[in-house]
């Protein structure tokens, strides 16, 4: 129980309102970090209906009255907070190390509460390693050009 309330409510308005109290507390670039924030969650919610449409896989909870009917590959919550876990290691570590533990939580709960398999996790996770380092190489481009290339170098060195 514990999980599927955390998994669906808790930690997903903890990583929508993570990025601002990031901005916040760092007095940085507030609207442009904002609009990074946006276009990740937003692309990830993209991505992850797009793949939805084109395979289908059945849920493992299929039978039971909490069962979703759509398709369980891939795990859009995983999705978005292991996406928005990552860009915020990219700009702040220990602020992206905490993001990043509570990705890691919400993946096994929809493994654990039957909503998703674990390859619909790791296939998210995969997947938002690449959608939070393009829009960070984007942002850095258009806001910090000098960085770009240090980001990389940082999440091979953590890899």
């Amino acid at each position: 129980m514990l999980c599927f309330f955390v998994s669906n409510n808790i930690l997903f308005i903890f990583f929508l309102a993570l990025p601002y109290l990031f901005c916040m507390f760092k007095q940085k670039r507030f609207f442009s970090l904002s609009l990074l924030f946006i276009l990740i969650f937003l692309s990830s919610i993209f991505i992850s209906y797009s793949i939805k449409y084109v395979f289908y896989e059945k849920r493992p909870c299929i039978g039971q009255a909490y069962c979703p009917s759509s398709s369980s590959f891939p795990s859009t919550h995983t999705l978005i907070s292991f996406s928005l876990g990552y860009a915020l290691f990219l700009l702040e570590p220990l602020f992206g190390m905490v993001a990043l533990f509570f990705a890691a939580f919400v993946a096994f709960c929809r493994v654990y509460g039957a909503y998703h398999w674990w390859s619909d996790v790791f296939a998210s996770i995969s997947l938002s390693f690449f959608v939070s380092f393009l829009f960070f190489q984007l942002f850095l481009i258009v806001f910090d050009k000098r960085k770009s290339f240090q980001s990389l170098w940082m999440l091979i060195n953590f890899i």
